[in-house]
């Protein structure tokens, strides 16, 4: 593996080769999720997996392909706004990407451009890269990194396959403590509670869920993971929503109510 936020993700990982090693690439991906979480890194280790000639996904490799990307020099590999202290990605740069996009790969087989932060986009530079994704040219892949999805165009939201990256760094004593708060409550009186809690506090309890969920959903015990699979997509768009300074308590209600449709239980 890259680094160990890559191998902590490891249901995204899977999700991401199994997209490889099947061919059924969506020309778009937007990998979202909180700062820190590794997405950065693993849309860099996804656009080095895509031409590796060795077919190391999410590994160390040492073919051409994964060597120049490596050394930053690969021709069919462009990263745009790695520097994140740019408040805003300007239409020049989108130009820029655009342009290159409509080349054919240099020597690789997808041309791979990837857009780091990508609700960083001005409202100009996101009408004009549009253009490029309700047409994408044949052999690009476009990976975009963005907190949530919603700081993004609803047109670009529904062109791009979004890979959901969870929050890192909830200890096995938080997770704990957290179960032990669920058992014997209903859903909708535990969230009741939690709108209590200041938001800071919130959003580690919803971490802290979205990691029993993720054991929950890997135990050979589980006959069937569906149910925790949806949880963890609820938790990620009440965090989205959130970061965005949504209602707390509507949010926590909408929680309530999906985790009671999809039957989850307390513990």
């Amino acid at each position: 593996m890259f680094s160990e936020k890559i191998e902590a993700q490891d249901f995204a990982v899977r999700l991401l080769k199994s997209h490889i090693q099947k061919k059924r690439l969506a020309h778009t991906y937007l990998f979202t999720g909180q700062k820190q979480s590794g997405k950065e890194e693993a849309a860099i280790a996804f656009a080095r997996a895509l031409n590796c000639q060795k077919e190391r996904y999410f590994e160390s490799c040492n073919c051409d392909s994964c060597r120049k990307a490596e050394a930053g020099n690969h021709p069919d590999l462009h990263i745009l706004g790695e520097d994140l202290k740019v408040k805003t990605l300007k239409i020049e740069e989108v130009r820029n990407v655009i342009a290159g996009a409509a080349l054919k790969p240099y020597e690789a087989k997808y041309k791979v451009f990837v857009l780091l932060e990508a609700g960083r986009l001005s409202p100009e530079a996101s009408s004009a890269f549009l253009k490029t994704l309700e047409e994408p040219p044949e052999h690009t892949v476009f990976i975009l990194t963005v907190e949530t999805k919603a700081r993004l165009l609803d047109t670009i939201q529904s062109r791009g396959f979004e890979v959901r990256f969870r929050p890192l760094g909830v200890d096995g004593s938080e997770v704990d403590e957290i179960v032990s708060g669920i058992r014997g409550k209903r859903w909708e009186d535990y969230f009741e509670e939690l709108n209590k809690s200041p938001k800071d506090e919130l959003r580690g309890t919803l971490a802290g869920l979205m990691e029993h969920f993720r054991k929950r959903m890997e135990s050979p015990v589980i006959e069937d993971p569906y149910p925790y699979v949806r949880a963890l997509d609820y938790l990620l768009d009440a965090q989205g929503s959130l970061d965005e300074n949504a209602n707390q308590k509507l949010l926590l209600s909408r929680l309530a109510m999906g985790f009671k449709k999809i039957g989850i239980p307390e513990a």
